[in-house]
């Protein structure tokens, strides 16, 4: 049975990929990262993981339904920071927590029969690049994106590839609504 990695975020805007670029290029252009390219970036709103191929049309119903009664939402204060605090690995735009991400992060694992993260808080966050090896300094900057604006979500397959992941959309939905229905317990 064919098994398809998946994940369900919003990719960078085309107009701020660039502008994250310069501002995070100083230390993009350090050897020590792998830096993922542009149309690669996106926020994460849930991590669905491999799923049998045949349950990707459910997939789309259930992301495209939540979509529909979701509300856009602004994340704020983006900054270049390595994560995890211990041993950082990766190169982030962190943003500031957001209560409907995490409602949507939690709405989703329930339609998909998932445990949501264990992280909380839930930080939203753009992942530029990995590590090569091992970094010796942590890296916690001050915003270099003021506001990031989630208009859609897309549901995307993920292939491992020598050169890194590669991410293809299996389809996008405007976050169209005016809020959930329905009380969500978020933590």
């Amino acid at each position: 049975m064919e098994r398809i990695r998946l994940f369900i975020g919003t990719r960078v805007p085309e107009n701020v990929a660039p502008l994250i670029r310069n501002a995070a290029d100083q230390q993009l252009a350090q050897p020590m990262w792998r830096v993922a390219p542009e149309q690669q970036w996106h926020v994460t709103a849930l991590f669905v993981g491999e799923r049998p191929a045949k349950d990707l049309l459910g997939i789309k119903d259930a992301v495209e339904r939540i979509a529909s009664d979701s509300t856009q939402i602004q994340l704020q204060k983006g900054r270049l920071l390595t994560m995890p605090e211990q041993g950082p690995t990766m190169l982030w735009v962190r943003f500031d927590p957001h209560t409907e991400l995490t409602r949507l992060h939690h709405r989703l694992a329930q339609a998909l029969a998932m445990r949501p993260s264990h992280h909380v808080p839930y930080w939203p966050h753009i992942t530029l690049a990995r590590s090569r090896g091992r970094i010796t300094a942590q890296i916690d900057g001050p915003p270099l994106v003021k506001e990031l604006m989630l208009s859609e979500l897309t549901l995307f397959r993920s292939e491992r590839s020598d050169h890194g992941s590669v991410h293809t959309a299996m389809g996008s939905w405007p976050l169209s609504g005016t809020g959930p229905i329905g009380p969500v317990a978020v933590g």
